[in-house]
């Protein structure tokens, strides 16, 4: 593939992006070709090395902040024709419910998955604190004269404890799932911001 067949596909691929954005990829990475060129290799040879546009594709877009890709969406409208923005406030009967709904939806599905995570982590909290009191409690019950019984709640405590520390990693693997799902949502809201433009 030559330098302008790899930038033109590159191009096509980030079409729907701010055009800013679009114009700072294709020169970072004409720029990049061109160093490789310099460095004695051929062009296609350079245009290999890149790796494929659907890969940096996909990063550009998981680079772009939300809020940038959601200014560059809201800006046309607003600075529509009175017409449209007519048009805009006579049908905001219907797009508005839609579009409040929508986004109460993608808060949930974000609100209750970081509460499910955070509850998974009471649980090796309460076993730690439950085998803490058990241990401790070996001086009262031997105080009382009751030694057995305190013997038990020692050894009913370090199993609450070990509980524990096994529960540990299932949380932190848990919160990971939520960090990753919580990356896909956000990539999956750009990228249908980006192909509802085109």
């Amino acid at each position: 593939m030559t330098k302008r067949e790899f930038l033109d596909s590159l191009r096509q691929g980030l079409r729907g992006l701010p055009q800013e954005d679009i114009e700072e990829r294709l020169l970072f990475y004409s720029e990049m070709i061109d160093d490789r060129v310099a460095d004695g290799c051929s062009e296609s040879e350079a245009v290999a090395k890149m790796g494929s546009v659907n890969q940096i594709v996909r990063q550009t877009l998981e680079d772009i902040p939300l809020g940038r890709l959601v200014r560059k969406r809201i800006k046309p409208i607003c600075e529509g024709s009175g017409a449209r923005i007519a048009l805009l406030v006579c049908t905001s009967l219907l797009w508005l419910p839609l579009l409040v709904s929508a986004l109460a939806v993608v808060l949930s599905l974000f609100v209750s998955l970081w509460c499910v995570t955070a509850s998974l982590w009471s649980i090796p909290v309460a076993l730690g604190g439950a085998g803490l009191g058990g241990v401790l409690s070996l001086l009262p019950f031997a105080l009382q004269g009751k030694p057995f019984l305190g013997i038990a709640m020692v050894g009913a405590g370090l199993l609450s404890l070990g509980l524990s520390i096994l529960t540990v990693p299932l949380c932190v693997l848990a919160a990971r799932a939520s960090v990753w799902l919580t990356k896909k949502l956000v990539f999956l809201i750009k990228a249908l911001m980006i192909f509802r433009r085109n």
